[in-house]
């Protein structure tokens, strides 16, 4: 859409917008399946006085906050309102003052929404940024996750004794009813029966790994699951890595059931999908949940087995035998029941 020149001399208190990125933005919110979403049940649906303050005024809002490489906190949003040019906010079309209280009750109703189903989570999530990814119709996705640590204070630590903290991502929460503290009323008991330590409401105990110079442990927060465009399994076409998908769940959430909805709804948009590499922490899944679900989409997992799988098991039938996953007769040599594990960036010749 072409708009008109925005006059960026004249600016209110906030960090002002180029030109370029109020385009960028303004044409992203139009764009937005998040923004059509929250359109339908906002105000298509909406049975009570007219709406003063648009999913897409916010998505545009949101968008210039980012672009700007501020974080996106419902005060950032509101700067970023304050400093619009006139002319900006009319192509916004917000004609009216907007008060910080606005943008504060627009998250919270899209909240509200949520909890009471009117808009699936995953969808709304995904539909903020996928109008923006290439259109291919053929990938592979590359799905991780990474940890995300919540703004609240931890108000019950844990404690060697009484309360241990995670030690990896699958460890069992303790029973938080007999770990309530009763000088401080902390850990609180989630509505899942697991402990809750800030007054965010939804974030969970979870273990990290080590990386960027911080030691691995246990924190509270959310498990960012990601889903990122990479080439096919065994081609050599080499494809832009960007983000396709992506889940936020409570951290400690389990890995495969955080993953197969950004799959799902990949395929429901048209996305042919022809391989999942994923680590270790998905192929412990249970088949129906990961690794057989995959393949009964037409999907081929690729992953690679820990240690404790690769010990050779007698087969199901008299005769065989399965080595690393695969089944064998006992006829197979013994020096090749015992192969080196594929090691980053191995060639064909290496691997052969």
């Amino acid at each position: 859409m072409k708009l008109r020149h925005v006059d960026t001399i004249v600016v209110g208190d906030g960090p002002p917008s180029s030109d370029l990125n109020f385009t960028i933005a303004y044409n992203a919110a139009l764009q937005s399946r998040a923004r059509r979403l929250l359109d339908i049940v906002m105000i298509h649906e909406s049975r009570g006085r007219p709406r003063k303050f648009l999913p897409s005024q916010f998505f545009a809002l949101a968008y210039l906050t980012v672009l700007a490489h501020r974080p996106l906190h419902y005060t950032q949003i509101y700067e970023t309102y304050c400093g619009l040019t006139p002319d900006q906010r009319e192509t916004l079309g917000l004609r009216d003052d907007l008060h910080y209280d606005q943008v504060r009750y627009f998250g919270e109703r899209v909240k509200q929404l949520v909890v009471a189903g009117r808009v699936e989570m995953v969808d709304l999530m995904n539909g903020i940024f996928d109008a923006q990814i290439p259109a291919r119709t053929t990938m592979s996705v590359s799905v991780d996750s990474t940890d995300y640590e919540t703004y609240g204070r931890i108000r019950a630590f844990w404690s060697a004794d009484r309360d241990p903290a995670p030690t990896s991502h699958d460890q069992a929460q303790s029973d938080v009813v007999e770990l309530k503290s009763r000088r401080t009323g902390w850990p609180l008991l989630g509505d899942d029966g697991r402990p809750q330590r800030t007054k965010d409401p939804d974030a969970r105990d979870g273990h990290r790994s080590a990386h960027n110079n911080r030691a691995s442990g246990p924190f509270v927060g959310y498990d960012l699951t990601l889903g990122v465009n990479t080439r096919p399994y065994g081609s050599k076409t080499t494809v832009p890595n960007y983000i396709v998908s992506a889940n936020l769940t409570p951290a400690g959430s389990h890995h495969a059931k955080a993953a197969q909805p950004m799959i799902d709804l990949l395929q429901a948009r048209g996305h042919t999908i022809t391989d999942v590499p994923a680590d270790r922490a998905y192929n412990y899944a249970k088949p129906e949940l990961w690794t057989q679900r995959l393949r009964d989409n037409g999907i081929e997992p690729v992953f690679d087995l820990t240690k404790k799988q690769r010990t050779p098991k007698p087969g199901p039938i008299h005769g065989t035998v399965v080595i690393d996953g695969t089944l064998f007769t006992q006829a197979l040599p013994e020096n090749l029941r015992h192969l080196p594990a594929h090691s980053r960036d191995m060639t064909v010749e290496k691997h052969c």
